[in-house]
């Protein structure tokens, strides 16, 4: 099969297709002819050297992809531990969902890593409901576009931060009650303290301070990514007088189980929604497998809005 290859894994590596061993299926995972996938920045962070896959998950890049099950030929989208970034991979029969038939297949192949992050984190670990309020860090990210999207359906309010003017725009067209520029703006000092529900947050140590402000008492903070750095100094006493909480996640590293538990949990909750396209993923652009590196480039820069895309299609 074909499928990239990370040649000097680190900062300076290049990304390479080449002919690589198919997988093999078993009783438990099928075999997924790959039509689409996405660029996530965990891709990124593996192919640096930073991130790698879980014991026993595929080293190819690729945290989703979409296409046909070889055996019944049904369009499926998938959630992986790795392997998307290649013609076939082998899915768990827990790990994917058919492809509604609204999406076409490079919003499908978009999917799965950015919704299912995002409902995990606000809906499962942050408890959001009809009515709160919460902040969303990076809006106009794939995570950030698709969780606007899961809180309006649900009659939560959203305000976001993006990194520009443009970006902004785009997450309230998306459903944003307000955006602010935080290349402009000092987002802690414009938004009104003791006000969110919830904060979705990928930048990490810079953020955590103002969160802890911008939180309403009882109010969760569930970190995603740490973008901006890793260590800082805090008073916990704020975190105690407050009674927040401070949530860690990740994806990736869940069990299958686990994973199988929180798609099902989703499609009840979302397939509707879906097969309407009151929420969708936003495509920003679509490269073929052959231009991955130039894909990776695109998501480095962050002048991207929403998911950027690998295609194997031909037409």
């Amino acid at each position: 099969m074909q499928g990239i290859s990370v040649d000097n894994l680190g900062p300076d590596y290049a990304l390479v297709l080449q002919e690589l061993d198919p997988p093999k299926p078993d009783s438990e995972n099928v075999l997924v002819n790959i039509q689409t996938t996405a660029v996530n920045r965990a891709d990124l962070l593996q192919a640096q050297g930073y991130y790698p896959p879980p014991p026993g998950a595929s080293p190819i890049l690729g945290l989703e992809c979409a296409g046909t099950r070889a055996d019944n030929g049904e369009k499926v989208m998938c959630l992986l531990p790795g392997g998307g970034y290649a013609s076939q991979a082998i899915v768990h029969t827990g790990s994917l969902l058919p492809v509604p038939e609204s999406y076409s297949m490079e919003e499908a192949g978009a999917t799965m890593e950015t919704a299912l992050t995002a409902y995990l984190n606000i809906f499962i670990l942050g408890k959001a409901q009809k009515g709160d309020k919460v902040l969303i860090h990076g809006g106009s990210s794939g995570v950030g576009t698709m969780a606007i999207q899961l809180c309006k359906f649900s009659g939560i309010q959203t305000v976001v931060t993006a990194g520009s003017d443009e970006k902004c725009r785009r997450c309230e067209a998306l459903g944003a009650q307000q955006a602010v520029n935080y290349k402009s703006t000092d987002f802690g000092d414009t938004l009104e303290a003791n006000s969110f529900d919830l904060i979705l947050d990928c930048v990490g140590a810079p953020y955590l301070k103002p969160n802890i402000k911008l939180l309403k008492p009882d109010g969760r903070l569930v970190l995603i990514g740490l973008m901006g750095g890793a260590k800082t100094d805090i008073h916990l006493g704020h975190l105690l007088a407050k009674r927040i909480q401070l949530i860690g996640s990740t994806l990736r590293s869940l069990s299958t189980q686990r994973k199988q538990t929180i798609i099902s949990a989703f499609r009840k909750q979302f397939g509707d929604a879906m097969d309407s396209r009151a929420i969708c993923p936003v495509v920003h652009q679509v490269f073929p497998l052959q231009q991955a590196q130039a894909a990776h480039e695109l998501v480095r820069s962050s002048q991207h809005i929403g998911k950027v895309v690998l295609t194997l299609l031909t037409n």
